[in-house]
């Protein structure tokens, strides 16, 4: 096999200290990244100073700074731009709270990935994983522990977190949809990834750390859903874009599934959030509104949270 040119790409906003460990985790790797690509969404933090650092210690580095900040999903896109302007063959995305060990990029090139394959490092939190996987094919049951997988698990989606994607399929498919802001900007790219006939595996010996995802689950026609604990403005973006993506990609079960499971996240989090719950109760309906309509763009402002 040709020697794979992997670019990681890091998204980072106000979160220095993150993007210190984060970079260091990098440029600590077995398999060295030929790239970092790093997209700063305008941060008014020490993130500058941290990046103008590294930068000068490793010409490898490429920092992108945002006029203002476009989120994750625009961040994302940004990225990936340069990824294939710069001729990459393959981007490794994550955020700025990702610590990947130190043979994680290896683990996933050592898989010898196909060009219309992704790959998907393993989230973890101590022994349990960062969140829930659950297999697309033979096993469907949801795994918790990292020991409990198998050596790799096709899924229907993967965050941007240890996310290998080819210029292949970027070139396809196009880019995350930077509409999106924040929120289900991965899921939504993974399912028309898979549209495209692209495979997604988790592989279990390429770890990578992150803070498992605050939440609990709900039961809704027979699944199990997770329902995470968001500041409002983000429960508008992941609600609204949720909606946005079932639309684009899941035909009637939008109605079917997709909206009834909103509305029971949005019973269970105006029983469980407090003192919280005015503002809950609004960010919710105004991503049901917006979702349902098809208006994406940065909006919670425009709704006051």
């Amino acid at each position: 096999m040709a020697e794979m040119r992997v670019a990681a790409v890091v998204v980072t906003y106000n979160r220095a200290a993150l993007l210190e460990r984060c970079l260091g985790a990098l440029y600590a790797q077995s398999r060295l990244p030929d790239g970092v690509i790093v997209v700063d969404n305008a941060s008014t933090d020490d993130t500058p100073a941290v990046l103008k650092a590294w930068r000068d210690r490793n010409s490898s580095l490429t920092w992108i700074r945002m006029q203002r900040n476009e989120g994750g999903a625009g961040g994302f896109a940004r990225g990936m731009r340069e990824v294939l302007n710069g001729g990459y063959d393959w981007a490794w995305l994550m955020d700025d709270d990702a610590i990947p060990e130190a043979d994680a990029l290896a683990k996933l090139i050592s898989r010898n990935p196909e060009p219309d394959e992704v790959l998907g490092s393993a989230p973890v939190d101590g022994p349990r994983l960062s969140w829930r996987v659950t297999p697309c094919c033979g096993r469907t049951r949801s795994i918790e522990r990292w020991e409990d997988l198998d050596e790799q698990v096709e899924v229907t989606s993967h965050p941007f977190i240890g996310f290998l994607v080819s210029s292949f399929l970027a070139r396809k498919v196009g880019l995350p949809d930077p509409s999106f802001f924040i929120g289900v900007d991965d899921v939504e790219y993974s399912w028309r990834l898979r549209a495209a006939g692209a495979r997604i595996f988790l592989v279990k010996r390429s770890r990578i750390h992150h803070p498992a995802a605050d939440g609990c689950f709900v039961e809704v026609l027979g699944r199990r859903l997770f329902n995470p604990r968001l500041a409002p403005w983000k429960t508008y973006y992941v609600t609204r874009n949720r909606i946005v993506a079932a639309r684009r990609h899941l035909g009637v079960r939008w109605l079917v599934v997709t909206l009834p499971g909103t509305f029971l996240r949005f019973t269970v989090t105006l029983l469980w959030d407090g003192s919280g719950r005015g503002r809950q109760a609004k960010a919710y309906m105004a991503g049901i509104w917006d979702g349902v309509r098809g208006r994406v763009g940065i909006r919670h402002k425009k709704w006051g949270l």
